[in-house]
């Protein structure tokens, strides 16, 4: 069709006669407009409550129609109208680009849904903004996300204080999981884990004292007591 377009606007340049569609054409172009619309803010929606990758190809496909036959009456008008032969096919050198560009657009995202992508950026800001606010998560140590089809998988590793027991950073972890299912769309699955911050629980501070006093006393019967 470019290659076509292209022979079209040689033989115009050079005095040719270009034949003008009939005007059913451009009622045609319109009715496109109107049908594909509606196709496109459907497909939309769905594509938002199913987060599937091939409804939102359909989607962008009507959105291309939309543009397609809107360029198509502007160009039908100018020629029918105005006499402007030459801008038909101006509008298939446009059209054909267009398409060609769209293609490229689904290629990649597709082939990014194939390879297992991380999720986009703003995804990872929502995700830290969520997990941060959960209360006893001191650090993120880790964030990890694929996109497997329409689900979201995050893998993540948290931080929180040396001086809480197993069973309260598992609550902590928990709590980060049914929040991020809440308020993240499309999740799959959630795994968090826990590790500690940066430094040690009080007591073992104490007892790490201990023996540093009782090592530079060098007194054997006090460290024995002490372990």
């Amino acid at each position: 069709v470019f290659i076509h377009a292209l022979e079209l606007l040689w033989m115009d340049i050079e005095g040719g006669e270009h034949t003008v569609p009939h005007v059913i054409a451009l009622w045609a172009a319109l009715v496109s407009v109107l049908v594909n619309s509606y196709m496109y803010f459907y497909s939309k929606c769905v594509f938002q409550q199913a987060n599937s990758p091939m409804v939102k190809s359909l989607a962008m496909h009507h959105h291309a129609d939309i543009v397609s036959s809107l360029a198509v009456a502007i160009g039908l008008s100018a020629a029918l109208f105005l006499n402007l032969a030459w801008i038909d096919t101006m509008v298939a050198l446009f059209e054909t680009i267009h398409l060609m560009y769209l293609g490229g657009k689904v290629f990649a995202d597709a082939y990014r849904g194939l390879m297992d992508a991380s999720a986009p950026e703003e995804v990872y800001g929502k995700i830290t903004e969520h997990t941060m606010a959960v209360a006893g998560v001191n650090t993120i140590d880790s964030l990890r996300s694929r996109l497997v089809g329409q689900d979201l998988n995050i893998d993540m590793s948290i931080g929180v204080d040396p001086d809480i027991t197993i069973n309260e950073a598992n609550k902590i972890c928990e709590t980060v999981v049914q929040v991020l299912s809440k308020k993240i769309a499309h999740i799959g699955f959630v795994n968090v884990k826990f590790g500690i911050v940066d430094g040690e629980a009080t007591e073992v501070k104490n007892l790490h004292n201990q023996i540093k006093s009782q090592l530079k006393n060098k007194t054997d019967d006090s460290l024995e007591d002490l372990l």
